[in-house]
């Protein structure tokens, strides 16, 4: 083979060009295949290929280049643990560019075919993560029902428990989410029952878990898009149940805190200062079911 020294140094490879680095190794395969250097060659091309996913050289490279690499030359993923952590690497590209089709379904052919049963568990916790975020819930809830396993660590069990409320909230499965939570005692398991509450109108349901977030211990401290988001949600519950004083508290404490994207700020007055000033039951239920549902929800 000739030039060999200059194939042995990956010029290509050296200068992030690694499809042009395989395909030159590739093509002089191709021209010379009974050379005393193919395996030479050969091992040096997958000991690359290797290296770009499995040592982050992938993040050098555009995602599109990267997966576009792997298709072209995916032969060269080994048997076995290194090969199942390259097409992990892949699956993690696909959802970093939104593809979730693919993504899912490499996942689960790897369930079906590869993976160990211990294995299945986390690809099961991926690709429901997957189909939830593609808004496919009746998929992540299959995905978590084939891969279960008995005796898991507990902070596995909690995992698949959110998710699986998760899905389930999503499919409007409500009573089933509601059921499955009570047994999960986190903190995301609280912001989950907000969602049910969420869904079903609950707005007593709402107060009792956000409450407590709200209520001033220390100093004020200014609030997260997050909790601002939760705020909002909070005089929402107040105002159906009819509660002008806390209202009045939220309004007076948070009004300066709360996280200014130029929409809650002008929410928040909405919600508290104005209906404030309403007297009279029939017209303070009118106003709380129109407007709201105008104004808020829309």
């Amino acid at each position: 083979i000739k030039n060999k020294e200059l194939l042995k140094k990956g010029i290509y490879i050296d200068n992030l060009q690694y499809r042009k680095g395989l395909r030159s190794w590739r093509n002089v395969l191709s021209y010379f295949p009974n050379d005393t250097n193919s395996i030479e060659i050969i091992n040096l091309m997958s000991s690359t290929f290797v290296s770009i996913f499995l040592d982050d050289k992938a993040k050098k490279i555009s995602p599109i280049e990267a997966i576009s690499l792997y298709y072209e030359f995916k032969e060269l993923t080994p048997i076995g643990e290194r090969g199942d952590q390259i097409i992990n690497k892949l699956v993690e590209i696909l959802i970093e560019i939104d593809l979730l089709d693919r993504a899912a379904g490499i996942l689960e052919h790897q369930i079906k075919f590869r993976l160990s049963k211990e294995d299945q568990i986390f690809a099961g916790i991926t690709l429901a993560e997957i189909y939830i975020n593609d808004r496919q819930p009746q998929k992540a809830i299959e995905a978590l029902d084939k891969t279960a396993q008995d005796n898991q660590p507990i902070d596995i069990e909690i995992k698949r428990g959110l998710l699986m409320a998760r899905a389930l909230i999503k499919d409007k499965k409500f009573a089933d989410a509601e059921e499955l939570l009570k047994d999960v005692p986190t903190e995301e398991a609280d912001f989950l029952q907000l969602d049910l509450y969420w869904n079903e109108q609950n707005w007593q349901g709402i107060i009792d878990v956000l409450e407590p977030l709200y209520e001033i211990k220390d100093t004020p401290k200014p609030l997260s898009k997050f909790h601002s988001d939760g705020l909002i949600k909070l005089a929402i519950a107040y105002n159906f149940v009819g509660s002008p004083d806390k209202l009045e508290y939220l309004n007076d404490t948070y009004q300066d805190l709360i996280y200014d994207n130029g929409v809650n700020k002008e929410k928040l007055q909405f919600l508290t200062y104005n209906i404030l000033d309403i007297d009279g039951d029939n017209l303070y239920e009118k106003v709380i079911m129109v407007v709201f549902r105008v104004y808020i929800f829309n």
